[in-house]
């Protein structure tokens, strides 16, 4: 025997359509209220009926739709747009780390944090790129850059703003 026989359930559960259910919800004559009415036969059904998957599927979505909201929020932080320093206060931490003329200056958001980006040029051809973190004043990045990989870099920018 491969697999044994389904055993009967110690008691039927109620299905609908039965003869002593009634659609209006009061009980079978002569029937107590209550016990072996059509309404707590039709409750039971309703109980014991629900498809256990049918439970796990909605635990699943309430749980996917928290972690949507939750990542919506949380990014919606990361990026937001105005910075806490002004571009003066950003040129003043930037001039400190390497001194020189100022050549551009943007607010960018560099890897989910927003920065003020400053190329100074530092002699007649050293170009350093340096990030502040527009909220609090940190250095995240310096880059010295030749003029030749200044003018990729700013190929490069335009060509991304086309798509």
């Amino acid at each position: 025997m491969l697999f044994p026989e389904p055993r009967p359930s110690p008691r039927p559960l109620p299905r609908p359509g039965w003869a002593d259910e009634r659609s209006d919800n009061t009980p079978t004559p002569g029937a107590e209220a209550g016990a072996g009415s059509g309404a707590g036969r039709r409750v039971a059904f309703m109980l014991h009926s629900a498809p256990m998957w049918m439970m796990c599927h909605m635990k699943k979505i309430l749980v996917l739709t928290l972690a949507v909201l939750l990542s919506t929020f949380a990014f919606a932080k990361t990026s937001s747009s105005k910075p806490k320093l002004t571009r003066a206060q950003a040129e003043k931490i930037a001039l400190a780390k390497a001194p020189g003329t100022i050549q551009s200056a943007e607010l960018e958001n560099e890897k989910g944090k927003l920065v003020w980006s400053f190329d100074i040029k530092t002699s007649k051809t050293d170009i350093t790129e340096i990030l502040v973190n527009a909220n609090d004043g940190s250095i995240v990045a310096v880059q010295h850059e030749t003029p030749a990989k200044e003018a990729a870099e700013k190929a490069k920018e335009k060509k991304e703003k086309k798509h």
